[in-house]
């Protein structure tokens, strides 16, 4: 059995040292955070079933607003509390038993984030079948899946901090699969599906339209259909006015995000440089050729939530949303070595960015209802070291930020001109898996491991006091 899982692990083109290093690295990383973000939408999973039961379904916003376990009311469109209800019925049917709340529960909180790993399975077909119609063997479709897995920018979001974009993610591939495979009808559905979790899929299916069909009126009718399932549960709410009022403040806080980034003044008055951005990279795609180049397909999401990252401040884990157009992109491009260096370079300095701009996210906040508190006890204000310590935030913030952004943000642009390439799909055929030096591929799977895992030593807590 052993040697047969060795051998099936020999021919799957990954470097079996590095699969079981990176496995051993996620076990700690899986058992021993778990932000807040997750235990306020697992409880509001949880309370769809408490409204269900009681007949005030429609005013699941406002129960919300006032259910004791939770300090953070339900915001998101409602279709993505549909999920998290399905999957935490177990702990429902467990808090209603025992007469406990799931966070008290070590195994129920593991449970909680397991749902992450079913959105991945759904994300990781798509990523596979998008991989066949590129032509990928299957060698050259695992090395690319492991690539995509070994990023720092999706182990931060998906393993530490435990965020739920993946849902997205997963129906936003599957609409890119279908959208090349030119099966409209599939491809606005999971589009329809992935927008109702969140407004981020817009920035994949915006430059899509634009890309291949120049009929204004199909672009609004298309656009009209996808958001079709975000309105219906907004108008089914309607009369909830804390769901009206969430909306509405969830909507706002995109608008703060850009508005807080990098602004341009005109006669005094400030305009983000975002709306600028964005209104000629849409103007380019519309007013160019319609286009059937699939490399374009990935590249072009990729540089509408690159203009968004770069130019607007974002919460870190969103930069998950970016991962998968880059590892396809490494892969699709013949200048592999290059492009895992790019790679490597951006995705560093954008974590970086974050121990300096968001030094909350890397506190003991991300161990407190963690398994890891079963064995300590922990008084986040005091510890032995902190990324803010180490950083000197506060002293030299006005210097490392900006250059760390930089870092990244140049990396970014260099990774997307660099990989904007005339292919046809006939070449990309014919693109083999380089045998590149082992050196480059352990020296990115070691820093990235080293940036998500650090955190254990740097948030050892000064008064741990061991049970």
């Amino acid at each position: 059995m052993l040697k047969k899982i060795s051998n099936k692990l020999t021919n799957s083109g990954i470097d079996v040292s590095q699969l079981v290093l990176y496995i051993l690295a996620m076990i700690p990383c899986f058992l021993c955070y778990y932000f807040q973000d997750m235990g306020f939408t697992t409880r509001h999973g949880i309370n769809v079933w408490e409204a269900l039961f009681s007949g005030k379904i429609l005013n699941y916003y406002s129960l919300n607003m006032i259910s004791n376990e939770t300090v953070c009311p339900a915001h998101y469109p409602f279709p993505i509390y549909i999920v998290f209800a399905i999957w935490d019925l177990p702990l429902y049917i467990y808090e209603h038993v025992t007469k406990t709340i799931f966070l008290d529960s070590t195994l129920c909180i593991l449970y909680s984030k397991l749902i992450l790993f079913v959105f991945f399975i759904i994300a990781v077909k798509a990523f596979r079948r998008i991989c066949e119609f590129f032509s990928f063997d299957e060698k050259k479709t695992n090395c690319c899946l492991f690539f995509w897995v070994t990023s720092s920018l999706f182990i931060e979001p998906f393993f530490v901090v435990a965020q739920y974009d993946i849902f997205s993610i997963a129906f936003t591939l599957w609409g890119i699969y279908y959208y090349l495979k030119n099966d409209n009808k599939k491809f606005l559905l999971f589009f329809a599906i992935a927008i109702s979790f969140k407004y981020f899929a817009l920035f994949a299916l915006i430059p899509l339209l634009l890309y291949r069909d120049k009929n204004i009126l199909k672009i609004i009718a298309y656009s009209f259909i996808a958001v079709i399932p975000t309105l219906f549960f907004r108008i089914l709410f309607f009369k909830d006015m804390a769901g009206i009022s969430q909306a509405m403040n969830l909507s706002m806080g995109l608008i703060s995000y850009i508005r807080s980034g990098i602004q341009i003044h005109f006669n005094e008055i400030p305009i983000p440089s975002f709306f600028l951005a964005y209104v000629v990279f849409v103007f380019i795609l519309y007013f160019s050729k319609p286009g059937n180049n699939p490399v374009y397909v990935i590249l072009l999401p990729l540089i509408s939530f690159s203009i968004f990252f770069i130019l607007c401040f974002s919460h870190f884990y969103w930069i998950i949303l970016i991962s998968p157009y880059i590892a396809l992109l490494v892969f699709i491009n013949e200048n592999y070595g290059k492009n895992i260096l790019l790679e490597l370079v951006l995705s560093t300095g954008f974590i970086l960015r974050n121990f300096l701009q968001e030094p909350f996210y890397f506190n003991t906040q991300a161990f407190n209802l963690s398994p890891i508190r079963n064995f300590a006890k922990f008084d986040w204000k005091d510890t032995v070291f902190s990324v803010s310590r180490l950083f000197s935030l506060g002293k030299y913030d006005w210097l490392e930020i900006p250059l760390i952004i930089c870092v990244f943000a140049v990396g970014l642009i260099y990774f997307i001109i660099f990989n904007v390439k005339k292919r046809d799909i006939q070449e990309l055929s014919v693109l083999p898996v380089k045998n590149q030096v082992k050196v480059i591929t352990w020296l990115r799977l070691c820093i990235n491991l080293f940036l998500c895992l650090f955190q254990l030593v740097l948030l050892i807590p000064a008064n741990i006091v061991l049970r």
